[in-house]
C-alpha cells in the first residue's frame, strides 16, 4: 500500500531549482529560480577547509527598473 505524507521545509532546496530563461537569460553564468519562490539563484565556486573547490548557490538581486541595468 502506498501513502502520501505532507511535510513541512524550506523552499529554494536542489529539487525545486529549475534553469532560468528569463529576461536576463542572454547574460546569466547558469542561473536557476525556485519554483515556489521564485528566488534566482547562482552557483559560485568557492575553496572549502580542505583546500578543494565546492560550489555553493547564492541569490541574485536583479535591477528592478531598465536604467540599473
Amino acid at each position: 500500500m502506498k501513502i502520501k505524507e505532507t511535510i513541512e521545509r524550506d523552499c529554494c532546496q536542489d529539487k525545486d531549482l529549475k534553469l532560468y530563461r528569463g529576461k536576463y537569460f542572454s547574460t546569466n553564468k547558469g542561473w536557476v529560480f525556485c519554483v515556489h519562490c521564485g528566488n534566482i539563484w547562482e552557483k559560485v565556486s568557492y575553496t572549502d577547509a580542505a583546500g578543494g573547490k565546492d560550489y555553493k548557490y547564492e541569490i541574485i538581486q536583479l535591477p528592478l527598473v531598465p536604467s540599473q541595468i
